[in-house]
């Protein structure tokens, strides 16, 4: 608590009662890595009190080893960095590969609070198809069968995703029952897969074992073009 980098980033937590990141930085273990401080609290004589942390460090090559390996596989050069702390606004770099000229950002916030972004370029491909999309009835199985069950369907619909777009393409969530795919090239060369989620072909993207939930078929193609 007394360290003046973790110590206000500790206290922090402590006040907020909320989950801390700190990183990346460098591990005693070698490498570099993530470190999340969670505060537990317990109640004495009907008073709740600090009692410590919950630590998990992560290891940033080991954690990002298969996003790593799947931007590689799509052919995109990338550059991810994280802000700091929630105390360090600044950010720092977290991995990258390769040359970025004129790449498109996204950023993003964790459940842990954490702000990130993410820097992406085609090595080969000038032009982006992005798609826009959510699933039909997504709060009814969340509502009967309960969040684990719906995150495993999240994880299915991605699967399928993957599947369905090829290797090459990149599936986001943006939150809750909307994602996004980015694909190599323009959307009429796209366009056979683009059909295969529409529900006027007869085509639906069911999320086995919960076929009433599918892909929306109002999915908003189109194309991103870099000079």
């Amino acid at each position: 608590m007394t360290d003046p980098i973790r110590g206000p980033l500790c206290r922090y937590g402590i006040s907020h009662q909320v989950t801390v990141t700190q990183g990346p930085i460098a591990l005693k273990q070698g490498g570099k890595g993530l470190v999340m401080r969670t505060p537990i609290f317990i109640k004495k004589k009907g008073k709740k009190q600090f009692w410590g942390f919950a630590v998990v460090v992560m290891k940033i090559h080991q954690t990002f080893s298969s996003t790593a390996a799947n931007l590689k596989s799509a052919g995109y050069s990338y550059e991810l960095e994280k802000q700091v702390s929630s105390l360090n606004t600044s950010y720092k770099q977290v991995m990258q590969k390769g040359g970025l000229h004129e790449p498109i950002t996204y950023s993003f916030t964790t459940a842990d609070n954490s702000k990130w972004l993410l820097k992406l370029a085609s090595q080969g491909e000038k032009e982006t198809t992005v798609i826009m999309l959510d699933i039909d009835d997504f709060k009814s199985i969340n509502d009967v069968f309960g969040h684990q069950t719906g995150d495993a369907v999240l994880v299915q619909l991605t699967r399928n995703l993957q599947k369905c777009f090829g290797p090459k393409a990149i599936i986001g969530r943006n939150g809750g029952d909307e994602f996004v795919v980015a694909l190599p090239g323009r959307m009429s060369d796209n366009r056979p897969a683009i059909k295969g989620l529409s529900v006027s072909n007869g085509e639906e993207l069911f999320l086995s074992p919960f076929p009433s939930a599918t892909a929306n078929s109002r999915a908003r193609p189109r194309t991103m073009k870099r000079p």
